[in-house]
């Protein structure tokens, strides 16, 4: 769902002119749906952040780099101008606008319960990295993004980055087909942008 966001369409364009008569479907999902479908063999390939595969696992992975996420919240949120880190326990005051993807979700509820708090208040679940930036952006939601969805230029003065320690910091992104599958071209061409991805 990220990679949806701001990278993949970029890629998409390349392969458009590369390959000017492939088709090309694409489907957005969270970690364990796509690797249902992998496995099922509905979807060639899949890209974005890699959560626990079982070592007998049909899938393969190939990382690519580490991804680092960030608290996100508009600009002037109550917690945006403090000068000292916000503590998990602020942070499991607050209200939430999340991924509701099962990694996402057992990682987020993890960070607090490692601090003996309860999960905040979700306000919003959704598949949408668009539809929780603009929550983000005109409400006092928290969210946990990677700093590309929020710093694109046009609208970065709407949000700050909240001085913590946040929940899901660091994953991997990478790509995950099937152990039995040929690598295509346009696969190939994803792993060979890693060094900009």
């Amino acid at each position: 769902q990220n990679y949806g966001y701001y990278l993949i369409p970029e890629i998409l364009a390349e392969m458009n002119l590369a390959y000017p008569g492939v088709r090309i479907s694409v489907v957005t999902g969270g970690f364990l749906d796509l690797v249902d479908q992998l496995q099922s063999g509905s979807i060639e390939f899949a890209f974005g952040l890699i959560g626990p595969i079982d070592e007998d696992s049909e899938i393969s992975v190939q990382p690519l780099r580490d991804h680092h996420s960030r608290v996100v919240a508009r600009r002037n949120h109550p917690l945006a101008t403090r000068s000292t880190e916000v503590t998990p326990e602020e942070l499991g005051g607050a209200r939430w606008a999340t991924l509701r993807g099962d990694g996402f979700q057992k990682i987020f509820s993890a960070y607090f319960a490692i601090h003996g708090l309860k999960p905040p208040t979700q306000a919003i679940q959704t598949d949408s990295i668009a539809l929780i930036r603009q929550l983000v952006a005109t409400s006092d939601l928290l969210a946990v993004l990677p700093p590309d969805i929020i710093q694109d230029g046009a609208t970065e003065e709407l949000f700050t980055i909240i001085n913590c320690h946040p929940p899901a910091e660091q994953t991997q992104v990478g790509l995950l087909f099937r152990r039995d599958s040929w690598v295509s071209p346009q696969c190939q061409q994803v792993i060979d942008r890693k060094s900009v991805v």
